[in-house]
């Protein structure tokens, strides 16, 4: 059974043109990729054209440019935090009902201050949890809207993560 299999590989080999057995497999160097190098002269040329892009890109952004661009920058960030918490506000409002439970349980085995404290601390997370939520309506929509604002969104972001560029990677 060996040697039929190494038979059958033989014939292969030589049907395929291995090891030179057909001349037509045989590549000129000019189509190598060896021989497509380019010269130093060339390397360095290209690179000082490169240089040259970069520095005129660099001078772009000096002074209030740069101070423009950071701008917008931080509020493409700030812009998608804001979406990213909007969109998981009902996690966070479960987290921050539980702690207002716990911390109202340890005040009340300190002091009646404590607990005063506590329920003017659960008035002011009640009425973040609501400012919240209109503004949750007002960016990401109702439910029925959700998934259209939510791919308005995501178009938003693309667009200005690509108009931001390598910037925004680095």
């Amino acid at each position: 059974m060996a040697e039929i299999t190494s038979g059958t590989l033989v014939k292969e080999r030589e049907a395929a043109g291995v090891n030179g057995n057909d001349p037509t497999s045989i590549v000129s160097t000019a189509e190598l990729a060896i021989s497509r190098r380019v010269t130093n002269e060339q390397l360095l040329e290209e690179e000082r054209e490169l240089q040259k892009v970069e520095t005129d890109i660099q001078k772009g952004y000096q002074g209030l440019r740069g101070y423009l661009r950071l701008f917008s920058i931080s509020r493409i960030l700030a812009m998608l935090s804001l979406y990213l918490y909007l969109d998981q506000f009902d996690v966070h409002s479960q987290q921050q009902t539980r702690q207002k439970k716990e911390r109202l349980a340890k005040a009340k085995r300190l002091t009646r201050l404590a607990v005063y404290g506590e329920k003017l601390y659960a008035v002011r997370l009640w009425f973040f949890q609501k400012f919240v939520l209109l503004v949750r309506r007002f960016v990401i929509g109702k439910g029925e809207n959700k998934e259209l604002n939510q791919e308005k969104q995501a178009l938003w972001l693309k667009e200005k993560l690509i108009e931001l560029g390598p910037t925004f990677i680095k």
